[in-house]
């Protein structure tokens, strides 16, 4: 799978976050999707139909989460020792907790939380 098919989606992309901001989210898609090809490597044929769309949409979405979600993007973050087949951490402070409360709309930010449990909360262990 090529992510450099994806031209429309990447020259969104700099539209959104500027070419300096969509480079380096290209390129971590790119290793994204490396690493998610190796994860499956026995497709069927008519699985693959559907796992190049998957595939590259997942990749561009986790490097984006990736890149925007680092420390200048207003997250921060409390991270516990790792225990065997666990990860956990506490975010103790998010953008749009604080413009939602800052503009009087906090009751917004469930909405954003929720999100990231729908979108994320099927992930087995994966607990929120």
């Amino acid at each position: 799978m090529d992510l450099d098919k994806k031209i429309a989606i990447k020259e969104r992309l700099i539209a959104q976050v500027g070419r300096e901001d969509a480079e380096k989210i290209w390129a971590r898609a790119k290793e994204n999707l490396r690493k998610i090809e190796t994860r499956y490597p026995d497709i069927s044929k008519a699985e693959r139909m559907h796992a190049e769309v998957i595939f590259p949409s997942a990749a561009i979405q986790m490097a984006v989460k990736e890149i925007k979600n680092g420390p200048d993007a207003g997250f921060k973050n409390v991270f516990y020792p790792r225990k065997k087949g666990e990860y956990k951490m506490d975010i103790v402070q998010c953008p749009y907790n604080r413009y939602f409360t800052e503009l009087g709309t906090p009751e917004l930010t469930k909405i954003f939380c929720i999100n990231d449990e729908c979108t994320y909360g099927d992930i087995p262990g994966l607990e929120f």
